[in-house]
């Protein structure tokens, strides 16, 4: 596949398909969303993670950090607060 972009933001609101069903009533997201990330980061493109943070997902976010510290990316999370 040929490199489309040079840097990609994904949104990622959870580490487990249970958390990402309450976000996004989609838990398959997780699966999905880390296999783009693989994808990405075989292309040697840089990608940011971008994470809502809610009452929902709020204790899960260490978790979030943990799923992504083997990608590399971790210092690309985004944390926005929403009340």
């Amino acid at each position: 596949m040929a490199k489309l972009a040079d840097r990609v933001s994904l949104s990622l609101d959870g580490s487990t398909p249970a958390v990402l069903t309450k976000m996004r009533q989609d838990g398959r997201m997780l699966k999905k969303v880390l296999g783009v990330l693989g994808t990405l980061r075989a292309q040697h493109t840089e990608v940011s993670v971008k994470t809502l943070v809610t009452k929902v997902n709020a204790e899960d976010i260490v978790n979030i950090g943990k799923l992504l510290e083997p990608t590399g990316i971790l210092t690309g999370l985004c944390l926005s607060l929403v009340q």
